[in-house]
């Protein structure tokens, strides 16, 4: 069942349901989520030693759940906090079974290889999600596949271009991860892989999940950097990692006509240049911090940030067009968590990430696993810069 859970990302109802590219996923995941409680409930009960295994993670998580619930009961609209609305499905409802999930599996799997055919599973999962997004692309002019038509940015089965490019970059990472358990005819296997969620991530012309990437790989190299010896493997990291953070910069600030070529790298000057959304994402930030010096405790509620956009709104908005006139996020996991769960739910939240940095951290001075280190440190440095610009949801709760 909890494997089951995964292939969620997959699911699309055209037909069948509003909003076709969320609901199905969300309900399914937590019916899965249900019956697989039950069935823990059963074993634990003849075998306790399925208990939660207690450390930091898990007091993080539990801490987390707990004020993500009281900024619900003491925020400003509890009935939208717990059910969220149909084009997220990101209320309370949702989160607790995504933390039961992880309950779940926190106690369950034990063993590393438990958790390598988990992660084997979902990588194939990952691999449908981005090919749904590639044939997206290559659809035929005048047709069209899962709503879209050729040619243009894809969001796969997600059915947000946001969403498609932070799952191509996970891919990349849990490719990388389990290259370094495989056999050795496996991993081109894993090459493969690495290298479509790297087209991926163009596809979905997504600033974040770029920004992302290119962050982690600089971290990667940088820390592996100091810990290979030969020079000229040394001197060869250095010259890349230089050359995509040199990349990086000069495409947000110092854009020419190759750049302006990318449709995904040329959006970076936004940022730089306050144009385009990265303007109203740059006002969405302000209203937040508005918002969170009003209730900075636990801020007005979990997913109601509609309300503190509507109570701090800005005419601005409306000279990029009526779409960028509503915002339900501020379009920054940490501007959301303190506006929607104040200090409380995002000290609750950014602990998650510090106790895995911690036990990464133990984990190398031991000289442990050092290849798997780097790589699972990587990808949370890059899921921490992409959430500057993306929010949670419910495929990245689950992933």
């Amino acid at each position: 069942l909890c494997i089951a859970a995964l292939i969620s990302p997959l699911l699309v109802t055209l037909k069948t349901s509003i909003f076709p590219f969320v609901v199905p996923k969300v309900l399914f995941f937590c019916i899965m989520v249900e019956l697989a409680s039950l069935v823990y409930l059963i074993l634990v009960w003849k075998n306790k030693n399925y208990l939660p295994v207690r450390n930091s993670i898990l007091y993080a998580a539990i801490a987390f759940m707990a004020a993500v619930f009281l900024s619900a009961v003491f925020g400003v609209d509890w009935q939208n906090s717990w059910w969220g609305n149909f084009e997220r499905m990101e209320g309370v409802f949702t989160v607790l079974h995504c933390f039961i999930y992880f309950l779940i599996l926190f106690s369950v799997f034990r063993f590393k290889k438990d958790w390598i055919h988990l992660f084997s599973f979902l990588l194939f999962v990952c691999i449908a999600v981005i090919f749904s997004g590639i044939i997206q692309y290559f659809t035929p002019q005048g047709e069209t596949f899962l709503t879209l038509r050729g040619g243009q940015r894809v969001y796969g089965t997600l059915g947000n271009f946001i969403y498609f490019g932070q799952f191509s970059f996970f891919t990349f990472w849990l490719a990388a991860l389990l290259m370094t358990q495989y056999q050795r005819k496996y991993r081109w296997f894993c090459v493969v892989v690495m290298i479509l969620s790297v087209f991926g991530i163009y596809l979905a012309h997504s600033r974040g999940p770029l920004v992302a990437w290119l962050a982690s790989i600089i971290f990667f190299g940088f820390i592996s950097f100091w810990k290979i010896r030969q020079t000229k493997y040394r001197f060869a990291i250095l010259f890349g990692v230089d050359g995509l953070a040199g990349f990086l910069l000069s495409a947000m600030f110092f854009p020419n006509s190759l750049t302006n070529k990318v449709p995904i790298v040329s959006g970076l000057q936004e940022v730089s240049t306050r144009s385009g959304t990265a303007d109203t994402r740059l006002m969405a930030w302000g209203i937040a911090w508005q918002g969170f010096l009003e209730r900075p405790v636990l801020g007005w509620g979990w997913f109601n940030y509609y309300v503190v956009f509507n109570k701090f709104y800005r005419p601005e908005f409306l000279e990029h067009g009526f779409t960028e006139t509503w915002f339900d996020h501020a379009h920054s996991q940490y501007f959301d968590m303190l506006a929607m769960t104040g200090v409380v739910g995002t000290v609750a939240y950014l602990s998650i990430f510090f106790c895995l940095f911690y036990l990464l951290f133990k984990m190398y001075r031991r000289g442990k696993e050092q290849r798997l280190v780097f790589i699972c440190s990587s990808l949370l440095v890059g899921h921490l810069v992409n959430n500057i610009f993306v929010f949670e949801h419910p495929s990245s709760f689950i992933i």
